[in-house]
């Protein structure tokens, strides 16, 4: 990225120290040619080790860039995934069911609070009567559908959690 700053503060420094009419005038062939450089040396978005390689990047491996990239980051529940290279618990389960379960591990599930929120529903409240509707409430504080074993239980993805969300009567 270092590169590229250079360059920018270059032509910057370039057209800081000619008259506008040059700067217009040869601003067109230096535009072609920073996006020719950006293309040049710009990465995929999956290179290969060689191409990495080549442009400076030196004992490159996909796979370790993607798990310091996944740890470092302040996600929700990102400590739910260990090895970012191996399938998450759950991962065989029928797709309304694996929807569900992401939406739950997310906490971005379509429920009554969310839809409220968005305009959707006319209150955010569970129809158990015990408050808002979310994900929260819906696996650990319901009346009528709460998980027995909550998020724990969910997240190692047993049996129980399985038929749970196979059942569920909301569309997460």
């Amino acid at each position: 990225m270092t590169r590229y700053n250079d360059l920018a503060l270059a032509l910057q420094y370039k057209y800081d120290n000619l008259s506008e009419r040059w700067a217009v005038r040869n601003l067109n062939n230096d535009l072609k040619k920073l996006e020719a450089f950006y293309a040049a040396n710009r990465l995929r978005a999956n290179p290969s080790k060689t191409e990495a390689e080549d442009i400076g990047y030196t004992n490159y491996s996909p796979t370790d860039e993607w798990s310091h990239l996944w740890t470092s980051r302040q996600v929700t529940n990102w400590s739910l995934v260990e090895d970012p290279s191996s399938k998450v618990a759950g991962f065989e389960l029928k797709r309304r069911s694996w929807c569900q379960l992401n939406r739950i591990r997310t906490n971005h599930g379509r429920c009554n609070a969310t839809l409220h929120k968005w305009n959707n529903s006319i209150s955010p409240d569970c129809d158990c009567g015990l408050g808002e509707q979310t994900i929260n409430h819906i696996v650990n504080e319901c009346l009528k559908r709460k998980l027995a074993g909550g998020m724990r239980e969910l997240i190692q993805v047993t049996d129980n959690a399985a038929k749970w969300l196979a059942e569920l009567d909301i569309d997460l």
